[in-house]
C-alpha cells in the first residue's frame, strides 16, 4: 500500500463548507488499519493508544454492560426481531416495528473484509473482540466466504486465548 500515513479526523461545522470533491477519500481498508492502530483498550490504565470518537469505539466503551444491568442487548443484525422483544417485554402493544427489515450487514461486512491484510483484520477484531463476543457475533456466522471464515476464526480464538 502505497497511500501515506494519515489520520482521519472528522469535519466539524468550521470546515463543513470544504466542497466534498475536495476531501480526501478514505477507503475501508485505509479505515481498517486506523481502527486497528488504536489497538486494543488497556485494561490496566483503561486507556487506548488512539482516542476514538464514540461512532468508532466499541460500544462496551460506551454502554458499559458489565456496570450497568441492561435487560435486553440488541443489535443491527437482529433488529426486528429485538425490537419486538423489546416491545413484548415493555407490554407495548400500541407500537409495531416496520416488518419488511433486513440487514445487509452479513454481505456487506463479508466483501469488504475480504479486501484486508491479515494483520489489519486482527487488529480491528482485536479492537472490537469485546463487542464480538458480547453481542454474540462469530467469525463462523458471519462469513460465508471459507478462506474468510477460517482467518477470521483463528485469529478469535488467539485473541481469546490471549484475553
Amino acid at each position: 500500500m502505497g497511500e501515506p500515513k494519515r489520520s482521519i479526523s472528522l469535519h466539524d461545522r468550521t470546515n463543513a463548507s470544504v466542497a466534498a470533491e475536495n476531501l480526501p477519500t478514505v477507503t475501508f481498508q485505509r479505515f481498517a488499519e486506523w481502527v486497528a492502530e488504536a489497538g486494543p483498550v488497556d485494561l490496566d490504565t483503561n486507556s487506548k493508544k488512539v482516542q476514538h470518537d464514540e461512532h468508532w469505539r466499541p460500544m462496551v466503551d460506551l454502554c458499559h454492560p458489565c456496570t450497568i444491568p441492561y435487560t435486553v442487548l440488541g443489535r443491527t443484525a437482529s433488529l426486528a426481531e429485538d425490537a419486538r422483544l423489546v416491545l413484548r417485554t415493555a407490554n407495548i402493544t400500541s407500537v409495531k416495528f416496520p416488518e419488511g427489515y433486513r440487514s445487509a450487514t452479513p454481505g456487506v461486512t463479508e466483501s469488504l473484509v475480504s479486501l484486508l491484510r491479515t494483520d489489519v483484520l486482527k487488529g480491528v477484531l482485536r479492537h472490537y473482540l469485546q463487542d464480538l463476543f458480547l453481542f454474540g457475533y462469530r467469525p463462523q456466522e458471519v462469513f460465508q466466504n471459507t478462506t474468510a471464515r477460517d482467518i477470521a476464526q483463528s485469529i478469535y480464538e488467539e485473541l481469546l486465548a490471549e484475553a
